[in-house]
């Protein structure tokens, strides 16, 4: 959602309607912390190639590290 655009779902809009170029768009909610650029992205070769402030692998290692830190904080009442 996007409140000063009054817009839901409208991924594409920062990149094609604003002109922004991504690197980077992380998804954190109480469940999940996700790696969504490519959601947010209309060249997806392009968006690879500015992508260069962490290693891919790393990123996706630490994303995953701290999903599961994030669920064993929570407890067993998560599932």
């Amino acid at each position: 959602m996007d409140s000063c655009e009054n817009a839901y779902d409208t991924p594409l809009m920062y990149e094609g309607g604003w002109g922004k170029k991504l690197n980077y768009v992380i998804a954190i909610s109480k469940d999940e912390i996700l790696d969504v650029t490519p959601r947010y992205t209309l060249n997806a070769m392009m968006t690879r190639m500015r992508r260069t402030l962490v290693p891919e692998e790393w990123l996706k290692t630490t994303l995953s590290t701290r999903r599961t830190q994030s669920w064993e904080m929570q407890g067993p009442e998560r599932l």
